[in-house]
């Protein structure tokens, strides 16, 4: 079963993390996340220039109409004067598996450096309010820390993680220092500054707390087996959820406690009540004009409606067929018009603003690119971005608009361009069902027309900077680097889209497994076409996942014989799985699945390894997260007892998407090394003797073809 992946971003989650090395180590992680240009180094990229890419903001987005909290998060801000930029970077150490975290400053007006207000504090990771009623549910990806200034300019206050809590902190913008704003024992999960720049009013969850305290006691006399459980996570209940949040306020001032929010606190983080109670965004103009977008009608993904209250009070509906769908960020710029982003182009593979006068017909598209844009704030007529493209890691970006000129303003990682990098071609296709696809061609280092080489399939969204796939595992420009081409594909439109809700829409995907035949049905016309540019060598094709990645991997090895080796990170589809992921998840199981327990069931035939075990003799490497090893357990038992050629590795303290630096890395070098060792490789391959072993064992033992 595939979950759209327009509501991952919705899964994530807060758990143990390593800590940046506190007071000892601030100076020398504030010169590690500093940028640096060197000299030309001309060399090939290796495995630690990825894990070690200095990061801005989140690697992931959560759809508006998903109500998170925080609505609206960013990693950067304009200073309100509009000459300086706060951000928020980050830098993964793998030697001590910890990361370098800071805060800094950026002056626009010249060349200048970012300047450290504050650094150390832990990943903070989002946590799921509401997966199948658990809330707290573990999953793995870094948010953003929402840096806002006060109204004067001469402070910058955010989220920090300390021993576990996040808290409001605040840093001199001049570097001069920082400290905790707030004190609670709950964690903050969005914040407003009030008016005097001293007070904090915030959201947080005490009743998780309390609940997990409830989960203490109640485990003196035996945990209840019920919905609130997650086996292949934690032998622990989760507590139940959604939970409320409820808001608080903290005067900044020596022995001042936190106290419940008024009514007018609370305002702060509401629109006014001109916008309809159903907006799930607004924003409001210098001049009191407002602009929202409301789920409009039963629809899944929701469809979303544009609606805008100029300043006589007359409301006008967007009137363009772009509207319902797809928009982002939105914001009044200073000629008066409303813009905001719009996915659009072939399978949604660019991103577009649109500027808006509702008064005077339909928006007019300002601008687009291929490029991803996040955080985005308005800067008079300009737009200030974060950016990535296939062969650019994160920068950030000024936009004039609507001419489009550029202006980098940072870019954190300027060793990256000095490396020798594997060249990208967008391809477009479409699948057996007539859906739209694209992907990247990555090819090799040094590449030479006329020769074929390996090709790695790596899963399962292509837009932005080509780094490891969904999740970050599969490193894209280390394959190239080491003679291996590569195809980054992007998923057809989720074949249940468009449905009223969200239960019918998965109903209509797993039918037939028709999604998994969809995405199957993609990556083999992408394939085709690198094999008929005479890149590929279609005797030696491998394929990478994880999550739904992962299920169109064992979907692939199943039902078609292209792959000849594999590597997937989420492992496995068969009648188990409704064990593994407990009873709060059998509804959901029940509605397709007639007989989820029935080994016997012919359902489990075109997905489970474990039912295939006998025939399939594909090399495949399974890298799992400690909390899904549960899942795995019924495959890798049935692969071994008929001695195939599978290995699977357990990560302690990681969930579905896996977080710690020297996790990656191993990850990053071992699937290189898996698939030097089955596709062929012309240089020794970087893995232990213990491994290489246990690998010709393998080889060995497998039937001459």
């Amino acid at each position: 079963m595939r979950i759209s992946p327009v509501i991952v971003g919705a899964l994530m989650a807060l758990a143990f993390v390593p800590k940046a090395h506190c007071e000892e180590a601030a100076q020398d992680c504030a010169t590690a996340l500093q940028p640096v240009a060197r000299a030309i180094e001309d060399r090939r990229l290796r495995a630690e220039d990825l894990v070690r890419l200095r990061d801005i903001g989140a690697n992931f987005d959560t759809p508006i109409w998903a109500g998170q909290v925080p609505g609206n998060p960013k990693a950067i801000a304009l200073s309100p004067d509009g000459t300086r930029l706060a951000f928020e970077m980050r830098r993964a150490d793998p030697a001590n598996n910890s990361f370098c975290l800071g805060m800094f400053v950026l002056a626009l007006d010249h060349e200048a450096k970012p300047v450290p207000i504050d650094t150390g504090g832990e990943l903070i990771r989002y946590r799921d309010n509401d997966f199948r009623g658990k809330a707290g549910f573990p999953y793995g990806l870094a948010v953003n820390r929402l840096p806002t200034w006060t109204s004067d300019g001469k402070a910058v206050l955010f989220l920090k993680q300390v021993n576990g809590t996040v808290q409001v902190w605040r840093a001199e913008a001049d570097g001069s220092g920082s400290r905790a704003v707030t004190h609670g024992v709950d964690d903050v999960l969005d914040f407003r500054i009030a008016a005097d720049d001293r007070t904090v009013v915030y959201k947080a969850q005490p009743e998780y707390r309390q609940g997990l305290k409830a989960i203490d006691a109640e485990g003196l006399s035996g945990f209840h087996y019920d919905a609130r459980f997650s086996p292949m996570t934690s032998s622990r209940p989760f507590v139940p959820g959604p939970l409320p949040y409820s808001t608080w306020v903290q005067t900044d001032t020596p022995g001042a406690q936190a106290e419940r929010a008024s009514k007018a606190q609370e305002a702060l983080f509401n629109w006014g009540s001109a916008v309809p109670p159903k907006a799930m965004a607004a924003v409001t103009s210098p001049r009191g004009e407002q602009a929202w977008l409301a789920i409009d009608g039963e629809h899944f993904p929701p469809q979303m409606k544009l609606s805008a209250r100029l300043a006589n009070g007359k409301v006008i509906e967007c009137p363009s067929a772009i509207c319902p769908g797809n928009i982002s960020d939105m914001w009044w710029a200073s000629n008066g018009r409303l813009r905001f982003m719009h996915r659009e182009g072939w399978d949604r593979e660019a991103i577009a603003i649109y500027e808006w006068k509702p008064d005077e017909g339909p928006p007019q598209r300002v601008f687009r690119t291929n490029d991803v844009l996040a955080s985005c704030v308005p800067d008079q007529d300009a737009v200030i971005c974060l950016r990535d493209g296939s062969l650019r890691p994160r920068y950030i970006d000024r936009i004039d608009l609507p001419s489009g000129r550029d202006t980098d303003l940072l870019d954190p990682n300027p060793e990256y361009r000095t490396l020798q990098l594997g060249k990208v071609e967008r391809l477009h296709w479409r699948n057996a069902q007539g859906l739209e696809a694209f992907g990247d061609l990555v090819l090799p280092v040094g590449y030479e027309p006329g020769k074929r080489y390996p090709l790695i399939v790596v899963q399962y969204e292509s837009r932005g900077f080509l780094r490891g796939g969904t999740g970050d595992e599969y490193p894209i420009q280390l394959f190239a680097a080491h003679g291996f081409a590569v195809l980054s594909v992007n998923q057809p439109q989720f074949v249940g889209y468009g449905a009223r809700t969200l239960a019918e829409a998965q109903r209509s995907a797993d039918k037939g497994f028709a999604d998994r035949r969809s995405n199957q049905s993609s990556i083999e016309a992408g394939i085709k076409l690198a094999i008929d540019r005479g890149v590929a060598d279609p005797d030696r094709l491998g394929i990478t996942g994880l999550s739904d990645g992962a299920s169109s991997v064992y979907y692939a090895l199943i039902n078609s014989h292209l792959f000849k080796a594999a590597a997937f990170s989420s492992c496995c589809w068969d009648s188990s799985l409704a064990i593994s992921v407990g009873p709060g998840a059998m509804p959901v199981f029940a509605e397709t699945y007639p007989s989820v327990m029935s080994d016997s069931d012919p359902v489990w035939d075109p997905v489970s390894i474990a039912k295939n075990a006998a025939r399939l003799d594909v090399p495949m490497l399974i890298q799992e997260p400690e909390s899904e090893l549960m899942n795995a357990l019924t495959a890798i038992t049935a692969l071994q007892d008929h001695h195939q050629p599978a290995e699977m590795y357990v990560f302690p303290g990681e969930y579905h998407v896996k977080w710690q630096p020297a996790h990656r890395l191993a990850i990053y070098r071992r699937s290189l090394a898996w698939f030097e060792f089955w596709l062929g490789s012309e240089e020794p391959i970087d893995a232990s003797k213990e491994e290489l072993a246990r690998w010709t064992a393998l080889r060995e033992r497998r039937p001459k073809s």
